[in-house]
């Protein structure tokens, strides 16, 4: 990025965090740089321009364009919050989390010019610059008020497992409060949601859903979601308010100090075993010879042979068959006769 201009400006600010569940914050002192400025030209002729600002290094934007920049070290009070909608602008416009303009000046141009249009109520094409399909693109946003939100719980921590026919199956998850999870599941677990299934991959859940894991009764792993309510200073909106009238106010998004709540479970899988037991038998009369056991991990193979021969007593005993016996552990337990 080349930077045509470039101003120093400090600022004394009441930062208005707005998140979920957030308090304001007081910030004593900051720094504002602007670099600039740079324009967009929409399909009508009209030329939108605007600085590139930053305080502390996050992204801001003017939101009273005819009105003066905040030079000289003018003071600021807090405002009023922002609500989803303008969030949405923050998280899918230029510098948000979601950005899906760019990372041009133009794709920062035409996020500031959405958030004007939004703020003043144009919230239609009728207004020229929403005709872009950018621009556009972030008051749809704006309407359907989509950025992510991360305020969920779970009714647990830890989900046991237990044997359900020829799987592992978890205990039902309760995903409760506000916005959505996107959970990787490892490849040889399944998540069954709303009479679906998915092995493996990415799975994006919203709230009140309930679920549970199933996995192969050989599966031996636990499986940990790590936090999902992630990072919520991707998604707080803060507003700047001067003291005085004639100069603008700045709003910008991503300012978040307090630590998130963390959300997150774990589901306790283990190979499962059942046990094997091996009889050697009088062909004649039935008679127990020898007999032995072992613990098998269900879904496993096992291969056993007959002994050469056994003595007992003053009798020795050959097999009738030296056939080996094969097969896969299955979840009850299982003997086997020679």
């Amino acid at each position: 990025m080349n930077l045509s201009k470039k101003w120093i400006i400090p600022l004394f600010l009441l930062i208005v965090i707005i998140g979920f569940s957030l308090q304001p914050k007081l910030v004593s002192a900051a720094t504002a740089e602007a670099w600039g400025p740079y324009s967009w030209t929409d399909s009508s002729g009209t030329t939108h321009t605007t600085a590139l600002i930053k305080i502390g290094g996050k992204l801001v934007y003017c939101i009273d364009p005819d009105k003066n920049a905040p030079f000289g070290g003018h003071s600021y009070q807090k405002g009023n919050p922002y609500d989803y909608s303008t969030r949405a602008i923050f998280y899918y416009g230029y510098g948000g989390d979601g950005n899906e303009l760019g990372n041009s000046m133009t794709a920062m141009v035409k996020t500031w010019v959405a958030l004007n249009n939004w703020l003043e109520g144009k919230d239609t094409q009728k207004t020229y610059s929403n005709k872009d399909s950018q621009v556009w693109r972030l008051i749809k946003h704006a309407k359907k008020q989509d950025v992510p939100k991360r305020d969920i719980k779970f009714n647990k921590s830890t989900y046991s497992s237990s044997i359900s026919g020829k799987v592992q199956k978890s205990e039902k998850v309760k995903m409760t409060g506000d916005g959505q999870a996107t959970i990787k599941i490892p490849k040889k677990v399944t998540i069954h949601l709303d009479n679906k299934t998915q092995t493996g991959g990415n799975i994006t859940i919203k709230t009140n859903a309930t679920f549970y894991f199933t996995a192969p009764l050989d599966y031996d792993s636990e499986f940990n979601t790590g936090n999902l309510n992630g990072k919520v200073s991707e998604f707080a909106s803060i507003l700047y308010l001067p003291s005085g009238n004639g100069m603008q106010r700045l709003a910008g998004g991503g300012f978040k100090e307090d630590p998130v709540v963390k959300a997150g479970f774990k589901v306790h899988f283990e190979a499962r075993q059942s046990k094997i037991t091996v009889e050697h038998r009088d062909k004649y009369d039935d008679a127990l010879l020898e007999k032995s056991s072992s613990e098998k991990t269900i879904g496993t193979s096992y291969s056993y042979k007959a002994k050469t021969k056994i003595t007992k007593g003053s009798n020795t005993y050959v097999p009738t068959s030296t056939k080996e016996k094969t097969g896969t552990v299955g979840s009850k337990d299982k003997t086997i006769i020679f």
